[in-house]
């Protein structure tokens, strides 16, 4: 994999207050390999390498630095060393000197196995984002992000972590590299009331994500335009849909107006009954009464209410995730 051009400050914690690349030896390439291509050698299996430190749970080898499959570019396989598994995990401290949303990202190349890699990202020791990361582009290198996140003035501990399912990470080989913490806005942007409301049709989806088996993590798309039907007695969780702002607005406008924007939802039942709700994160949804729920989603933006939409689920005892339209 071609190293990306990272700005790397070379002391045990970093502390800045740009726009760079906030961790040190990012790429690893400041990583010594002392067994170059091998897999199995416990010399490529530290506790610690430039920058981060290296460890697993349950009494694992440390994960490994290794060029495996691509001679002379280093990185980090995150598996226990010589073995395959979850729970093995780098992390690095990092002093912060400005409250702001940031974002998270690594690439990720799952080799010799099957399924997909999952990944925890943590801060001190609480996970970043409602769901793990995953990856089944097995033999390729894709980038991964984080959810944006505010992280407040002081020093914290940043975590790449597998072991989000004990079904995954069934390989030989997790590579992690070009691991990146990069601002995303300008820190003095506040929530204020010219945050314009989105166009219709920036906003009309309910994202679901299925909490209960069969098929737990699950997500479907809904819109306004089509009907998705879904099992009852499944439970669901609701992110409506939300941009504040518009294409002409600057990046950090947009960004500091979603980051105090709401939403209120009323639930249509099929009786008729009908529920309301305020909210800044998701809800739960778990259907009883089999027919058609209308979700009326109302995006307030700074206050201000903005244009309503409507999104139907059909629930009934069999089938789930078509679209009728």
């Amino acid at each position: 994999m071609k190293r990306l051009l990272t700005i790397v400050l070379i002391q045990a914690i970093v502390c800045i207050s740009t726009r760079a690349q906030l961790l040190i030896n990012g790429n690893f390439a400041q990583s010594v390999i002392a067994a170059p291509g091998s897999l199995t050698s416990p010399l490529n299996c530290p506790s610690t390498t430039a920058g981060w430190r290296m460890g697993s749970a349950n009494g694992l080898p440390n994960p490994q630095i290794t060029d495996y499959n691509q001679a002379g570019d280093t990185y980090i396989d995150l598996t226990p060393c010589g073995s395959m598994g979850n729970g093995s995990w780098i992390e690095q401290d990092v002093i912060i000197t400005e409250e702001c949303q940031y974002n998270f990202s690594f690439y990720v190349k799952p080799m010799n196995g099957k399924g997909e890699a999952a990944f925890w990202l943590f801060m001190d020791g609480k996970k970043i984002g409602p769901s793990c990361i995953t990856s089944n582009n097995q033999e390729q290198w894709v980038r991964k992000n984080s959810v944006p996140f505010t992280i407040p003035v002081g020093k914290h501990t940043f975590r790449i972590s597998t072991g989000c399912s004990s079904s995954s990470n069934q390989f030989n080989v997790i590579g992690v590299d070009n691991v990146s913490l990069n601002k995303i806005d300008d820190c003095n942007v506040t929530t204020t009331a010219s945050c314009n409301c989105p166009t219709i049709d920036q906003s009309e989806v309910i994202n679901m994500k299925r909490l209960t088996k069969p098929n737990a993590n699950k997500v479907i798309t809904a819109s306004s335009y089509a009907t998705v039907i879904i099992r009852g007695n499944s439970s669901w969780e609701i992110s409506p849909g939300f941009r504040c702002g518009s294409t002409s607005e600057s990046e950090g406008e947009i960004v500091a107006c979603e980051k105090g924007a709401t939403f209120a939802v009323t639930i249509t039942y099929p009786d008729g009954q009908k529920k309301a709700f305020n909210s800044t994160k998701t809800l739960s949804f778990t259907p009883t009464q089999y027919g058609f729920y209308v979700f009326s989603i109302t995006n307030l933006c700074a206050n201000k209410k903005c244009t309503s939409y409507n999104v139907k689920i059909f629930v009934t005892p069999g089938c789930e995730g078509e679209e009728v339209q």
